[in-house]
């Protein structure tokens, strides 16, 4: 308790006072502070007590400066009201995070699935700043686990961000953490620099990050852990409280709740478009043995029928006796070219048709083979590509230029067979009237990979540029050009399957453009 007159000398002070006299470098009888004679003056002219708090000591006090009506002094009571304060912070914090968590939660709860990663960059934005942590991140592990993306990521000003180097890094090399999220463990590291002998790994890569203390949570969709959500701190260390953990471990949660969504609805449009393209290919099939089929089929069965007659013919005259010379002038054409011709056409049907049947093979297995997504170093998938192509490029004097690419997602097989049946159908409808140029480009944009391989060619007609993706159809089926009009059809398939497409941009004798469009590996 203390006692200051309007003038601002100190009347009196009690024993539990000590402190603040010596803070205030006074003792009655002499001036208080400027600050506090201020206060005394401004509670004595309103005649209303007020209420300060400041930290003293580390303490928090609460000061109520009353006035004594007509005396011409205040009375000050302090009291120690740090555990209140404290507990009272404690609770607002609580409250605070508890808020935010139902904001998220909320958020998340009517979101398409194209919406799902956007909500999550705002969540990470919004938990860093209730934590106060300096960056925040979500990596996803590959379906067999073997991999893992850093797929959002968020940092404080003046934190570097590590996003794009993070990508495709095998999550072998992280035995201590891999094996930690794998068991389902919340990991809490409060000084990556005192971890022990043996995680030289992780402790590698967190101090090339400039990590101090880290938390990881792991995302665990259906049981199966399909990733984890991670705070780091570096401009200072952090033990990690037990409400910060429990707090993070229910935001894992919520992504991993979100993140599931968005699998199944991934799964699901990957299940009706894979049903559009069985049916697309049923169709095809139901064509080509309605309609491809039937012409060989057709012609088997009339020269099969003038092979029986011509057979006839010759037991006929096998039965006689005394064959003629006219007789055997008769039996001269059926030998050297009914029957020849028969044979020779009911050859080339058969030919026709298991060229059509091992087509509709061909076709089948690309719906059926496992495919292994991963990310593309184009630059040198298509060199190879190019590589393998020379001899064809030479033989025709083609120049064939290559610039720059981005790299995406897909499978290094059947994305190298895309490039292969492009290039390869570039070099074969060249115009032998002048130099042949191919060249093939690409970029990013929206999260996709646009390649583009174009030519100065022949070209196609805008009414056949539909057609050329349908199976069997070929630009010019009588023309000296080989082939079987399948390679566009594989192109498409194969496409379809990585989450790809393929457009065509051609006019007659100036050549096409076919823009292939495939994820990006930031995706």
């Amino acid at each position: 308790m203390l006692r200051i007159a309007g003038d601002g000398s100190l009347l009196y002070a009690n024993d539990a006072s000590e402190s603040i006299l010596a803070e205030w470098d006074c003792q009655p009888g002499q001036p208080v502070p400027g600050s506090w004679l201020e206060t005394v003056k401004r509670t004595i002219e309103s005649g209303s007590p007020e209420k300060i708090e400041f930290s003293h000591k580390g303490k928090i006090l609460s000061f109520m400066v009353t006035p004594v009506a007509g005396a011409g002094y205040v009375n000050i009571y302090a009291r120690d009201v740090t555990e209140r304060t404290r507990a009272e912070e404690t609770l607002k914090y609580r409250f605070d995070l508890e808020e935010l968590i139902t904001r998220i939660s909320a958020e998340f709860i009517n979101l398409k699935s194209y919406e799902i990663d956007d909500a999550i960059d705002r969540a990470l934005e919004a938990v860093t700043e209730a934590v106060c942590v300096d960056r925040s991140y979500v990596f996803l592990y590959s379906d067999n686990g073997k991999k893992m993306d850093n797929t959002n990521e968020w940092c404080r000003e003046g934190v570097p961000p590590h996003k794009q180097r993070l990508q495709g890094l095998d999550a072998d090399i992280f035995p201590w953490f891999n094996e930690r999220m794998k068991s389902r463990q919340t990991m809490a590291v409060p000084c990556v620099a005192d971890l022990d002998e043996g995680l030289e790994a992780e402790k590698a890569e967190w101090q090339l990050e400039a990590i101090q203390s880290l938390l990881c949570v792991p995302i665990v969709c259906k049981d199966k852990l399909v990733g984890f959500i991670g705070f780091d701190t570096v401009l200072y260390q952090t033990d990690w409280p037990e409400d910060i953990v429990k707090f993070l471990t229910i935001v894992g949660n919520i992504f991993a709740n979100a993140l599931d969504r968005k699998i199944s609805e991934l799964e699901r449009e990957l299940l009706v478009k894979t049903l559009a393209t069985k049916n697309k290919e049923l169709q095809s099939v139901v064509y080509v043995a309605s309609h491809d089929l039937r012409s060989p089929l057709i012609n088997i069965q009339g020269f099969s029928g003038e092979l029986v007659k011509n057979c006839r013919q010759l037991l006929e005259y096998l039965g006689l006796e005394d064959i003629s010379d006219k007789g055997r002038e008769d039996l001269k054409p059926i030998l050297e070219e009914d029957i020849p011709q028969a044979l020779e056409f009911i050859t080339a049907s058969t030919d026709k048709m298991q060229t059509l049947l091992d087509g509709l093979l061909k076709i089948s297995r690309i719906g059926t083979s496992p495919l292994k997504i991963e990310p593309l170093d184009m630059n040198q998938l298509v060199k190879q590509v190019v590589d393998a192509m020379n001899f064809q490029i030479q033989s025709c004097d083609a120049v064939v230029t290559v610039d720059e690419l981005p790299p995406c997602l897909g499978d290094v097989g059947r994305t190298s067979q895309v490039f292969s049946n492009l290039l390869d159908n570039a070099v074969k409808y060249l115009d032998p009237g002048r130099e042949g140029l191919v060249r093939v480009t690409g970029r990013s944009e929206d999260n996709r990979c646009i390649y583009c391989v174009e030519d100065n060619g022949v070209g196609i007609d805008e009414d056949y540029q539909a057609k050329v993706f349908e199976i069997f159809h070929r630009l010019d089926p009588g023309g000296s050009v080989p082939g079987e009009g399948l390679g566009l059809t594989i192109i498409s398939r194969i496409l379809d399957r990585q989450d790809g497409n393929i457009l065509l941009d051609s006019k007659p004798d100036r050549g096409s453009r076919f823009y292939i469009s495939l994820p990006s590996v930031s995706v």
